[in-house]
Parts: C-alpha cells; sequence; structure tokens
C-alpha cells in the first residue's frame, strides 16, 4: 500500500513547512493501485517460494537421500514459477505502472 501511495499519491496536502500530511485515510487505503501493487508483491513471494522449492528438489535428487519428494518437488516448484512468473510480467507488473 505505500508503494502504491508512492507511485500515485492521494487524500494528502502539503502544510506549510513542506511536509505531506495524510488527511484522508480512506483515500489512502482504497488507492485505486493499492490491490495490483498488493498482487504484483504476492506473485513476486510466490515466485521466490516456487524456486526455493524447486532448488530443494534438487538438492534432494542429487544428494539421492528423497528421490521421490525431490522429483515433485522440482516439478511442482518450476510448474508454479512459470506460471507465477508470467503473471508478474501481465496482468499484474503491467498494471502496477
Amino acid at each position: 500500500m505505500t508503494d502504491a501511495w508512492m507511485q500515485h499519491p492521494v487524500g494528502y496536502e502539503i502544510a506549510a513547512d513542506g511536509a505531506a500530511h495524510l488527511n484522508s485515510f480512506w483515500a489512502l487505503l482504497f488507492n485505486e493501485w493499492a490491490l495490483w501493487q498488493y498482487v504484483h508483491n504476492m506473485s513476486g513471494a510466490l515466485v521466490t517460494g516456487s524456486f526455493t522449492m524447486a532448488a530443494l528438489g534438487a538438492f534432494y535428487i542429487l544428494s539421492a537421500s528423497q528421490q521421490e519428494y525431490g522429483g515433485m518437488f522440482v516439478t511442482l516448484g518450476v510448474i508454479v514459477a512459470l506460471v507465477s512468473s508470467s503473471f508478474q510480467l501481465w496482468p499484474s507488473g503491467d498494471r502496477s505502472c
């Protein structure tokens, strides 16, 4: 929400000393860009988590300790990473700018 406000400020006024003062919390909360920024941020976390899961699966496969789980982790991690990385570009990345 703060990034959305920094990119598209709403509900504020500039005081005599030059500082920005929030005068409408609801305008801040319902900033039209806040939802897209939130979705973009959360899908970035999904990208990070899915690559971490794929890396753990690769470790399991290479160490020959958990072959079955390792294959499942790599497969699921790469598929989710592909989908969420694509979502990062469009529509969430395209809409958040």
